[in-house]
């Protein structure tokens, strides 16, 4: 190695940012080949042979350029031997880092069929220490394999670097042209690498630079706004709708105020969250393993309500949805809820200001994602989650969470010391969730679930292995079950069974090679997206089905409207029991992920439009004849599809419009109001003559199912 004092034996600044450019096209083409090439062993759509070719292309030109740039920087340092180790350390670390996020990247696609995005960079960012360590030792293999690459990669970008820096440099009047022509060409072939990006269609597919620069922005989902109309619909076709906006947060104060002057109520609520709760796999459902009978039991007693649907697939947006009636989408990452300047009404904010005693009781982890900070809004509350705990818990890889027959003891001794003042209590349950499994002595009937080692994590397992999965599930689904018993005996024993309405709930499905997914958080299939919902109150409700489309989004001012009173204004969704006038359409059921997964859905039965972002797909079901969504309609139905995807752009557009940063919007008015579904070709809805519909207290129309329940139960009373 040449010494400080040497100076003509060092390579020229355009030698060495030649050199920088050459070395850069080689690791960023060989790198973007490798996680190109992940797109074909995924379960998405496999991009054509072109597409990949312009990603490795776009790789090669992204590093070869980045590292010319940073070669041509740090030549004026060659002259010194620090400048060298430093000019050669930074070649071999940005070299590593690129691989090493690639291959990454690649990985992730080839199991999960998305790249790296934004959303899961702040997915596994917010997850904690406990997630990471996780990963590690649960991808043990793949982290070591990449650790040996990069390792590898690390050390041949060295050497190269070393020999660079030992030869002469070609400074002669006769070498310089090739020199300039060399320089040129590489730096032409870098230029023309970067054309692909702006000319082919979808890159994203195929292209891990490309998937990650799209998840920053918004995509598609561009501010819609009203345009004239002709004949009722807008220029160019469909009808264009906007949003409602909110009502102005004064409307809050009134709320406030008609809340307190309310009569007394001495009726109880209990909201029960499940984990990862397939309707499969339930009895009143059909399933006929018996894996569920006390639940069976209590829905035969309650409001079983048929077609209810989460707002997202993964916890973090759909319990604080539930807890909130907001829907979960606020940015254009994962929003793991840094930035709360929007007005909020949880149901024990709700409940607090109606005199009752409020609760939380879960055994999940409540500051995985940033919910915990959700969730604190000021109002006193009881609140007991995994990290108020000391004793045992359980390791279901992302977090630690409470046995849950340790969250019954303490949900039901809160229960004995509220003696006779009304309360509202959330319970969340998560012996459910993956891995699916149980501590030592609980019994699990369903054999066998012994499965193929080294291979069952929660982005993937082999399908040889499902009947074991599922048995492992069904195992936690019979444990979870016996709580909900447990549950019920305490609130007979407290003598509160009767007049508490308890909602039973999950925060989304999970899917067992469904669609070629496992677990859940990857798409908005109903496998995922479709939950159980029972409203059970002895006292005041008889025993239905409700088929009418419903949304978590629906529990609170449904929950509200059973105890008389008006839905909050901050609420986006409605009671279902109330219902809008028949002639109208109902709202859309609003759905969406940010996380490993990108992507949005709406429903409007019997349609369903799923996007999924990271797969490039747009799909559309008719679930009434379809509802295992294996029949796309997209192109046969391509009226319905168009006015489905303007009204979930326009929805997600004003989600987006709204929650924007700085937007006086936020301290002025609430979340603007969900769109209502559009007329669609084949759903009609019968109009009812105004004599025929009957008026309640607020003055609301109600719905056949509330006609039915008031005539059944004309004395309740609250």
């Amino acid at each position: 190695m040449p010494d400080g004092s040497d100076s003509k034996a060092l390579p020229s600044p355009l030698s060495w940012s030649l050199h920088g450019l050459k070395v850069g096209a080689l690791v960023g083409a060989a790198s973007g080949l490798a996680s190109a090439s992940a797109s074909l062993l995924s379960s998405a759509p496999r991009p054509p042979a072109t597409k990949i070719l312009a990603a490795t292309a776009v790789s090669g030109a992204l590093l070869s350029l980045s590292f010319f740039v940073l070669s041509l920087l740090v030549s004026p340092a060659l002259r010194h031997r620090a400048g060298r180790g430093l000019a050669l350390a930074l070649q071999a670390i940005a070299a590593g880092l690129f691989v090493g996020v690639h291959l990454t990247s690649g990985v992730l696609k080839a199991f999960s069929g998305s790249y790296l995005t934004l959303g899961a960079v702040e997915f596994f960012m917010a997850g904690g220490p406990h997630l990471l360590l996780t990963i590690v030792v649960g991808y043990g293999r793949w982290v070591a394999l990449l650790g040996l690459v990069v390792t590898a990669v690390i050390v041949m970008v060295t050497r190269a670097g070393r020999a660079a820096l030992r030869r002469s440099p070609r400074t002669g009047a006769a070498r310089q042209p090739r020199q300039l022509l060399g320089f040129a060409a590489l730096t032409g072939f870098a230029s023309a690498g970067l054309v692909p990006a702006a000319v082919s269609k979808d890159l994203a597919a195929a292209s891990p630079e490309a998937a990650f620069a799209e998840s920053l922005t918004p995509g598609e989902w561009e501010p819609v706004t009203a345009e004239p109309e002709a004949n009722g619909r807008a220029i160019g076709g469909t009808p264009r709708r906007v949003p409602d906006e909110g009502p102005v947060q004064t409307e809050g104060k009134r709320w406030r105020e008609l809340a307190r002057a309310a009569p007394t109520r001495k009726t109880n609520v209990l909201l029960l969250t499940l984990e990862s709760i397939s309707i499969k796999h339930l009895g009143y459902f059909g399933y006929d393993r018996g894996t569920t009978p006390n639940l069976d039991r209590i829905a035969e007693r309650s409001l079983r309500i048929r077609r209810a649907w989460t707002t997202a697939t993964h916890s973090n947006y759909a319990q604080m949805a539930i807890l909130s009636s907001l829907f979960p989408r606020r940015t254009t990452g994962l929003d793991v809820y840094r930035r709360l300047d929007y007005p909020r009404v949880l149901l024990h904010d709700a409940f607090n200001l109606l005199g009752y005693s409020t609760a939380t009781v879960s055994s999940q982890d409540e500051t995985w994602q940033g919910m915990l900070k959700f969730q604190e809004t000021g109002t006193p509350t009881f609140y007991r989650h995994s990290r108020n705990y000391d004793g045992l818990r359980q390791d279901i890889g992302s977090e630690l969470v409470v046995l849950d027959h340790v969250t019954v003891e303490v949900a039901s001794d809160w229960i004995r010391r509220q003696g006779p003042k009304p309360w509202s209590l959330y319970v969340n349950f998560q012996a459910t969730h993956f891995p699916y499994k149980l501590q030592p002595g609980i019994p699990a009937p369903y054999q066998p679930t012994n499965l193929t080692p080294g291979t069952f994590d929660y982005l993937g397992y082999p399908e040889s292995d499902r009947q074991q999965v599922i048995n492992r599930y069904d195992n936690a689904l019979h444990y979870v079950d016996e709580q909900i018993g447990r549950l019920e005996k305490a609130l007979e024993r407290a003598g509160q069974l009767d007049d508490t309405i308890w909602i039973i709930t999950a925060d989304h499905g999970e899917n067992f090679h469904d669609h070629r997914q496992v677990t859940h958080g990857k798409t908005l299939y109903d496998t995922e997206a479709r939950i159980p919902l029972l409203i059970h109150w002895p006292k005041g409700l008889e025993p239905a089905d409700v088929n009418d489309p419903v949304s978590h989004l629906d529990i609170l001012p449904t929950l509200l409207d059973l105890l008389r009173l008006p839905p909050h204004p901050a609420f986006q969704g409605r009671s279902f029991l109330s219902g809008a006038e028949p002639s109208q359409q109902p709202p859309g059921i609003y759905m969406n992920i940010q996380g490993l997964k990108s992507g949005e859905a709406v429903v409007c039965w019997p349609w369903k439009l799923v996007v999924n972002r990271s797969m490039k797909t747009t799909e559309l079901f008719q679930l009434e004849r379809d509802p295992d969504e294996l029949d796309d309609r997209i192109e046969r139905e391509a009226e319905v599809a168009d006015a489905l995807k303007r009204t979930l752009s326009a929805q997600i557009s004003a989600q987006l419009a709204y929650h924007k940063q700085g937007n006086p919007a936020l301290t002025e008015r609430y979340a603007p109001r969900l769109l209502s579904c559009p007329s669609l070709p084949g759903v009609q809805r019968a109009a009812v003559p105004e004599q025929e519909k009957p008026e309640r207290a607020r003055g609301t129309a109600p719905t056949e199912l509330v006609r039915e329940v008031e005539a059944k139960a004309p004395e309740r009373k609250n």
